[in-house]
């Protein structure tokens, strides 16, 4: 099948920062297209060129049709300007048939996305959408989404700016504003593109879900290869930082940020593309838990990790056995205990 959204024109790039199309489960795909040509000579709502909208397709055959779609009422500037709309990709919102996406404009757009209203009649406002709010800074990569235990969360992390955190209303259907929340540390002031976005979660277990954000350390990163971070936070409320890779440098720093490349989670590891000539895998390290117990110690530890000296010096020598308690007296010479970690 082939889909061409510029097929009398020029332009309408197909990029979303790297992200790829939504789809439903009937097989239709969601895409949000770059600058070019709008409809044709006298007629911007012919879908023959479609640049600068979201775009719902369908397969007929060999091609692909629009079923659907919405363009922003001021696409002349965003063409003009380079304000693409399509910088970003689109989010399908689960169980409802409602999606939305955002460009470098930095408005998010909530739409039908059976019915995605096409374009505004009116030349000062999209009076064709169900919601649109304005962020502070372009959006590049796509926002990302979670059901969690207490609501059901949008995340998305502009250029120079902070990750936001907004509260969807099931019953409204409309989000709720201002943010929910926002990152005590956002990206630099000085560049782009912003954080690019994961999520990771048990399902809508509480305490389960984090948002995962991976962006420059300094500058800008368009034109140039800078140093990179990645951020863990509390998907329940991302004011709260649980990790990010410059708490101990030496040991988690990402090397050079590879831009519109999102954190891949899978297997409880997680996985980053670096410009480094590596792809970086974080996880959690092995644990020693220490319990006391009577006149006992109850150590737990992975197996084969446990070793234990007389000496903090050493030597080390190898504990065996499975993971279970091991309990050494608390009176008498002290001993020490480490876990290797590979």
């Amino acid at each position: 099948m082939v889909y061409n959204d510029t097929a009398e024109g020029l332009g309408g790039g197909i990029w979303m920062s790297g992200q790829g199309p939504a789809a439903d489960s009937q097989g239709n795909l969601y895409l949000s297209t770059g600058n070019g040509n709008v409809g044709t000579a006298g007629n911007p709502g012919n879908t023959t060129n479609r640049s600068d909208s979201f775009v719902k397709l369908t397969r007929a055959g060999n091609h692909m049709d629009v079923t659907s779609w919405f363009t922003p009422y001021d696409w002349q500037k965003l063409e003009m300007y380079d304000e693409d709309l399509g910088s970003a990709g689109m989010v399908l919102i689960p169980d409802t048939t409602l999606a939305l996406g955002g460009g470098k404009e930095g408005i998010i757009y909530l739409v039908n996305r059976d019915n995605m209203g096409g374009l505004s009649g009116s030349t000062n406002s999209d009076t064709n959408v169900l919601q649109s709010f304005q962020l502070s800074g372009l959006i590049f990569g796509s926002p990302v989404w979670w059901d969690g235990p207490d609501g059901s969360y949008l995340y998305v992390f502009p250029a120079i700016d902070r990750l936001r955190q907004y509260k969807f209303d099931r019953t409204t259907e409309q989000f709720q504003l201002p943010a929910y929340a926002q990152s005590p540390t956002g990206a630099p002031d000085n560049g782009l593109p912003g954080g690019t976005l994961s999520v990771s979660a048990n399902g809508t277990n509480g305490g389960s879900g984090v948002v995962w954000a991976s962006h420059q350390l300094t500058g800008d990163a368009n034109e140039e290869v800078r140093p990179g971070i990645l951020h863990a936070y509390n998907a329940q409320n991302v004011s709260v930082e649980l990790w990010n890779s410059e708490q101990l440098p030496l040991r988690d720093s990402v090397g050079n940020f590879a831009k519109f490349c999102p954190p891949t989670v899978a297997n409880g590891k997680v996985y980053l593309a670096t410009f480094s000539n590596r792809i970086n895998v974080y996880g959690l390290l092995p644990t020693i838990t220490f319990q006391v117990s009577g006149a006992g110690l109850i150590l737990t530890w992975p197996v084969g990790r446990l070793q234990q000296a007389d000496a903090v010096t050493g030597p080390y020598n190898d504990v065996t056995g499975a993971i279970s308690p091991y309990g050494p007296p608390l009176s008498g010479p002290p001993r020490f205990y480490r876990v290797k970690v590979r």
